[in-house]
């Protein structure tokens, strides 16, 4: 791996460590009036950080295994995230691992497009507007739809992991996303339903 890659890597990595015991003990912040689950607002900035940092390396991030590893090479992943940074940092992450990625924007253009398609996984976030995460892969589990899901959230108490796993996903990852536990945790789902 190029060195300024591995170096942004380890700089995410280490906010991410930093940033825990803080999400331990306190769940929301007041931000521009407004209260935002501090999970969120983490992963939002680690988000804005990571891209700027990469958009300076002068090149394409290769599609292959970089992470842990963990070669999800002929896997196509669909990502159902309404914050564009976030839904970029996942691209980002899942192409750097070999995975096909198709990002959306809503659960409701997701159940659309796996109604037409099938994919390898999903991830999906738990918070968003109109049909959240946990409506979303309800529907598609009462539609017989056995994918693989992520569940992704700021929200991760205990209570709100069981109420994602309780409606169907497989696995929650908490934001801040940390980019090797996403990917292992797809790669185990994966070749567990194979």
């Amino acid at each position: 791996m190029d060195k300024d890659l591995q170096q942004i890597r380890n700089e995410v990595d280490n906010l991410i460590l930093q940033f825990e015991p803080v999400a331990d003990a306190v769940e929301n912040i007041e931000y521009h009036g407004n209260f935002i689950n501090v999970r969120e607002f983490f992963q939002r900035a680690i988000s804005r950080y990571q891209l700027e940092k990469e958009k300076r390396i002068p090149y394409k991030l290769p599609k292959k295994p970089m992470l842990s590893q963990v070669d999800l090479s002929g896997t196509r992943i669909i990502t159902v995230e309404d914050n564009e940074d976030i839904s970029t940092l996942l691209t980002i992450i899942l192409e750097a691992a070999g995975a096909e990625v198709f990002g959306v924007a809503s659960a409701r253009r997701a159940l659309e497009l796996l109604g037409e398609t099938s994919f390898t996984a999903l991830v999906s976030d738990i918070g968003m507007p109109d049909l959240n995460g946990l409506e979303f892969v309800r529907i598609l589990r009462e539609r017989g739809d056995q994918t693989p899901a992520i569940a992704l959230s700021a929200y991760a108490t205990s209570k709100d992991k069981q109420a994602a796993l309780d409606v169907g996903f497989d696995l929650f990852v908490a934001k801040p996303v940390h980019p090797a536990k996403l990917v292992m945790g797809i790669a185990r789902l994966v070749s567990n339903s194979n």
